[in-house]
């Protein structure tokens, strides 16, 4: 089966830039036939990356590659989050993070429950 998300004859998935991230292998559209989702961010306000950490500014950009991998042999199924953030102002180059996270088998580890809110025109109790 062909994925409509090849873009040319080197297989990559649009986005990837063909020959990968500055020096990063090409996202191979093999390689995320469970699903593909690009989320870019701009427009931010001033921050840090973290608490105690480098600045960003207002002209940062977030580019992030959601990736849902086919299923293992094994019947694991992961989702890869990459994300690369740019800021001219107070980063030399591009930032590179990426997360895995495994699918449980089942919800044992995992039991949401629905937010508890007040009837309307109740007050709050103080």
């Amino acid at each position: 089966m062909v994925d409509p998300r090849v873009s040319n004859s080197a297989g990559t998935v649009p986005g990837g830039g063909g020959a990968g991230l500055r020096g990063a292998p090409p996202r191979s559209a093999a390689m995320f036939q469970g699903g593909s989702l690009k989320v870019v961010t701009t427009g931010f306000r001033d921050g840090y990356l973290r608490s105690n950490g480098v600045p960003y500014s207002e002209n940062a950009s977030l580019t992030e590659h959601f990736d849902r991998l086919p299923p293992h042999p094994n019947g694991d199924v992961w989702l890869i989050v990459s994300s690369v953030l740019e800021d001219p102002q107070y980063l030399n180059g591009p930032l590179y993070l990426s997360t895995q996270f495994k699918k449980e088998a089942n919800g044992a580890k995992w039991n949401p429950t629905p937010c508890k809110t007040d009837p309307p025109g109740k007050p709050r109790p103080k």
